[in-house]
């Protein structure tokens, strides 16, 4: 009980400390603000509570599960998803629906793809050569996480 209740503790704080940075201003780098918040956290209660080297271990397992599982929740609220815009677009049109024409209005590239586009190239991840996108080094490391992932599923390389 007292891992739990220390590391939604750590967790709970972590998270309103985010809330208060992002209510003063909104960092750029938004997921890099987040670890680094949620684990300095993490490290000064830590230090100021000094529970045994097991419960920081397990209480550490536990948070990071949480942090973990919040920034990848995050990271759908940070940009509109494509099925959550869609969704809410129905929802907006209530019991009138939206035609085949007015889906096609709402889901353009410029909402669904420049937008994740200047994410990658904010994050470091691609870069533009003159007319083309290519991929940073950052950007194919990051990549192999996936394509082993993938690779790990069984499941073919693409999307």
């Amino acid at each position: 009980m007292y891992v739990l209740f220390w590391g939604l503790v750590y967790f709970t704080t972590a998270f309103v400390v985010h809330f208060i940075i992002w209510k003063i201003r909104i960092p750029r780098r938004q997921t890099n603000a987040l670890l680094g918040i949620f684990f300095a956290t993490f490290i000064l209660s830590i230090i100021f509570l000094k529970p045994d080297f097991f419960e920081s271990l397990y209480i550490f397992v536990l948070f990071t599960s949480l942090t973990l599982g919040y920034i990848i929740t995050y990271s759908a609220i940070e940009v509109d998803s494509p099925s959550l815009s869609l969704v809410m677009a129905f929802d907006k049109s209530a019991k009138d629906g939206l035609s085949r024409e007015e889906i096609s209005k709402f889901m353009t590239n410029e909402k669904l793809v420049i937008t994740r586009i200047n994410d990658l190239v904010r994050d470091k991840l691609i870069y533009n050569d003159s007319s083309k996108f290519k991929l940073t080094v950052k950007g194919r490391r990051f990549i192999r996480i996936f394509i082993l992932y993938r690779r790990f599923l069984g499941a073919q390389k693409g999307g």
